[in-house]
Order: structure tokens, then C-alpha cells, then sequence
């Protein structure tokens, strides 16, 4: 393979690890804004308060089951990224020439 055509794909190869991360990061900021709603152990003090939590607790999950396919859609971008996982992983963000891709 001529050197600059591996360095194209190098160079694709990595941005597609890039955009894999944005959206990861992206992905992990919603789940954090979730998190406390699902921690919430507030039943409401009457029957009006009660129902107003269930349904926002209907309407989180709702939320969440929408979501999976954004997941979904992660794993299969991570699971198609040529990039050495150990090495993002180390912060070097280099292609490791050592690792079986």
C-alpha cells in the first residue's frame, strides 16, 4: 500500500474515532442528567404529588427506551473503529502499530 493512501486511512480511521468519542461524551452528559431522577426515592406526600412523579417517571422511561438506538448506534461505531482501544485508553491517541486491529 503506497504511504500516503495508508495515511489517508490512518487519518479517517481516527476521525471517526474522534466523532465516536464526541458522541460518547455526548451520551454519558444525558445518562448524567438522568441519574438523578432515577435515584429519586420521593413518592409524593398525597395523591396528586404521587401521580405527578409517576408520570415523570413514566415519561423518563419513555425517554430512556428512545435513547437505546443513540446506544445502540455507539457500540456499533466503536465495534467498526479501527483505532487501538489500549492506546486511547493511555491518552496517546496514536495508531499502535504492536496491536492486531
Amino acid at each position: 500500500m503506497e504511504a500516503s493512501q495508508k495515511r489517508k486511512e490512518d487519518l479517517d480511521d481516527s476521525l471517526l474515532a474522534q466523532q465516536y468519542f464526541a458522541e460518547a461524551n455526548e451520551a454519558e452528559t444525558w445518562m448524567s442528567e438522568k441519574e438523578p431522577l432515577v435515584g429519586n426515592t420521593d413518592c409524593g406526600k398525597d395523591e396528586d404529588s404521587a401521580e405527578a412523579l409517576l408520570k415523570k417517571h413514566e415519561a423518563l422511561m419513555s425517554d430512556i427506551v428512545s435513547y437505546k438506538s443513540i446506544i445502540d448506534g455507539l457500540r456499533d461505531q466503536a465495534n467498526a473503529c479501527k483505532v487501538c482501544w489500549k492506546c486511547f485508553e493511555m491518552s496517546c491517541q496514536i495508531f499502535c502499530v504492536n496491536c492486531e486491529m
